[in-house]
């Protein structure tokens, strides 16, 4: 767990960093006689067809995809439990969230994230605002379902029988409860967001301002027939280990609970 956490550690550092202006600030610079050169000292990931550095626009490609996984996967996250603790609590309401979540679940994810993104023009915004719209269904259910459960429970019971209102009932007894849910949740959509971002830019719908690995692939189609496959590569790879080190840190977070209960099992029966 330890080395999946320092990999996205040095993701992160790499955001920061060029979110600070600290490195990968030279994308865009065009350097005549240094067009599609392979990976060399000057130029550690090689240059694009225009002599632009890959290197930084790498750099630029991991800012954005951890900038879209974070607000994306958060808003998504957010969006999906509020509305679960709201449709477990007001039962009245349960019946519409219902109908509601069935018919956005109904339409292929991508191809309405793709409607909203036509209609509302390319952008950071509209991909945060596409996939938050849609992908809420998720955590909607489960946190839906993780209510309904702990609202049986004795304890919370006790504490209905006792006056205490749906709002402190939520803040002390459902949320306490549901942020290992909405933690694991929010790895999976952390991931989801940053694919979906890459979709969207190699189709011409996301930021057309600054360099993502989605343009960096829809940039590829001309570079490979012409032997520069390393801009390919490097976005590749890239996403590549972003995405597996945050599904190995999911996969630690949710075998932490099942660790705990065999300990507990232990020590009762010893």
């Amino acid at each position: 767990m330890k080395k999946w956490a320092w990999i996205l550690a040095l993701y992160a550092l790499a955001a920061l960093g060029t979110w600070l202006g600290w490195w990968g600030q030279h994308w865009n610079l065009q350097q005549v006689g240094m067009e599609m050169k392979p990976p060399q000292a000057e130029a550690w990931f090689g240059t694009d067809r225009l002599g632009r550095d890959v290197f930084d626009q790498n750099l630029q490609g991991i800012a954005l995809a951890m900038l879209t996984g974070f607000l994306a996967g958060g808003a998504t996250v957010a969006l999906g439990t509020i509305l679960g603790l709201i449709a477990a609590g007001v039962p009245r309401l349960d019946p519409w969230f219902d109908f509601i979540s069935a018919a956005v679940a109904a339409i292929p994810g991508l191809l309405l994230i793709l409607t909203l993104g036509f209609m509302l023009g390319p952008g950071l915004s509209t991909v945060i605002l596409a996939i938050a719209a849609v992908s809420w269904i998720g955590p909607y259910r489960q946190v839906r379902a993780e209510c309904l459960r702990l609202q049986e429970s004795g304890f919370y019971e006790a504490a209905v029988a006792a006056g205490a209102t749906k709002p402190w009932l939520w803040r002390r007894h459902l949320l306490p409860h549901l942020l290992p849910l909405c933690l694991i949740q929010f790895s999976l959509y952390f991931v989801y967001a940053i694919k979906v971002e890459a979709l969207v830019s190699f189709l011409g719908l996301g930021v057309l301002d600054q360099p993502s690995w989605g343009r960096m692939l829809a940039a590829a189609r001309e570079d490979l027939p012409e032997g520069c496959w390393w801009p390919l590569t490097a976005a590749t790879v890239a996403m590549f280990g972003l995405v597996l080190a945050v599904h190995r840190l999911s996969d630690s977070w949710q075998a932490l609970p099942e660790q705990e209960m065999d300990e507990g099992t232990l020590r009762s029966g010893a």
